[in-house]
């Protein structure tokens, strides 16, 4: 596990301050019981070594909230709108596609995340295959100076709240106004 710098290198964003506390009061999830973080040796994705994982607990379930910031790999700062871009390709909806099909679409697509100095983030259900597909909520902004890349995951379930990828934008407003 990467050590957080206790200041940062001037300019330098840093996951320091981010806590469980914090967590807690920028995660606007009905029914969060209890957050805590959970200390970890592995990144979650590679490239992303300052990393921190928070396990929520919510109606007697625990899930993940996974927040790093990425220097390189798939979601660095130079590769992540590319990336972002393929893993949500696939799921365009046909020209001639149906309301619903539209409406599913539009939903895992998310939306844009207006941030301070004119950046733009983006919320969205990012594919995984495993064990069949999942759709793993996923919030992902430029820091400033555009040296790292900011990216917040979930395990939960989009089914749990239909306004979960505004939470997630919510948080990430919040996390971007650390730097």
């Amino acid at each position: 596990m990467t050590v957080l710098p206790l200041i940062g290198n001037a300019g330098e964003p840093s996951l320091r301050e981010i806590d469980a506390s914090f967590i807690k009061a920028n995660f606007a999830l009905s029914g969060v019981a209890h957050v805590r973080e959970e200390v970890t040796s592995e990144p979650f994705v590679a490239g992303c070594e300052q990393y921190k994982r928070f396990l929520i607990n919510r109606k007697s379930r625990e899930w993940q909230l996974n927040i790093a910031l990425c220097d390189g790999g798939q979601l660095g700062p130079r590769r992540y709108e590319a990336s972002v871009e393929a893993f949500l390709k696939p799921l365009t909806p046909a020209h001639d596609a149906d309301d619903k099909t539209r409406s599913e679409a539009k939903l895992i697509m998310g939306g844009t995340v207006p941030l301070s100095r004119n950046r733009v983030g983006r919320t969205f259900l990012m594919p995984f295959i495993g064990h069949g597909i999942v759709l793993i909520p996923t919030a992902i902004a430029p820091t400033v100076g555009g040296n790292s890349t900011l990216l917040i995951q979930s395990d939960l379930s989009i089914e749990i709240d239909p306004e979960l990828l505004e939470i997630m934008a919510t948080l990430l407003r919040a996390v971007d106004a650390k730097f």
